[in-house]
């Protein structure tokens, strides 16, 4: 089995959108080029353009559409504005590469303090035959001025996610409530992605996770090897003991 394609985020994303059950959960994404991104934001008005094969925020890129054929495009915390969609090509050429790139739909995610918040769940099951619990929940708050929320990419905070959502623009929500979709959605799609021949023997997976605005669950991108560093730095370690229990089998 290819573990190029295995690690693919094309790969996953085409097998949760084969779910009728998951699929409003999943960001629109498409494969890159130029004319899908420009239709892209002619539906959207905003996107991003990952790495197919990146990870830790690295190589992501928003677009914005600001006015007239005008156009922000921001990496890292660096914006720049131009006018005409051939010099957002030449930007666009010129920091992708040859590298192959993803085209997704931006959520417009709920806000802690004015800044983008989402979520890395990690699902766990002991052995490939059983079934599959959630043991860590935590909120990634992107720093002042990114939009990557990738904590040593853009120096933002970890929360415990009940108190990233009374903190939130979603204050008014019911934290239990949106807690126990966000438990479904993650449970949701490490079944489906699990059903898959290149997935069926995984025991672990860290989903990014967003609420948008309006409190709808979105899946944003499941890593096979998450990172466990947002959980250690929690001040209660429970969840960071429970996922290395787990680990163990």
């Amino acid at each position: 089995m290819s573990t190029f394609k295995q690690r693919s985020k094309w790969n996953k994303y085409l097998i949760m959108r084969k779910s009728k059950d998951l699929r409003t959960h999943i960001p629109v994404t498409k494969g890159m080029n130029f004319g899908k991104l420009w239709r892209f934001l002619a539906k959207y008005g905003d996107v991003i353009l990952k790495p197919s094969h990146g990870s830790r925020g690295a190589g992501l890129i928003r677009i914005t559409a600001v006015g007239t054929d005008v156009y922000e495009v921001q990496i890292e915390n660096i914006k720049k504005t131009f006018t005409g969609q051939y010099l957002v090509n030449d930007y666009i050429k010129e920091k992708v590469g040859i590298r192959k790139y993803i085209i997704q739909r931006r959520i417009p995610l709920a806000t802690v303090d004015g800044r983008p918040f989402d979520m890395r769940i990690v699902v766990q099951r002991k052995k490939a035959y059983l079934s599959w619990e959630v043991t860590g929940m935590v909120a990634k708050v992107a720093g002042e001025g990114y939009f990557v929320t990738n904590i040593s990419r853009s120096s933002g905070t970890i929360l415990p996610l009940e108190t990233a959502i009374r903190r939130s623009s979603l204050a008014s929500y019911s934290n239990s409530r949106l807690i126990a979709e966000i438990s479904r959605v993650a449970l949701l799609t490490a079944e489906k992605l699990s059903g898959s021949e290149y997935y069926k023997n995984q025991l672990i997976y860290g989903f990014d996770m967003g609420l948008d605005r309006t409190g709808r669950v979105w899946v944003i991108e499941a890593n096979l090897k998450p990172m466990l560093t947002h959980f250690r730095k929690l001040a209660d370690k429970s969840m960071y003991r429970r996922i290395l229990e787990y680990k163990k089998g």
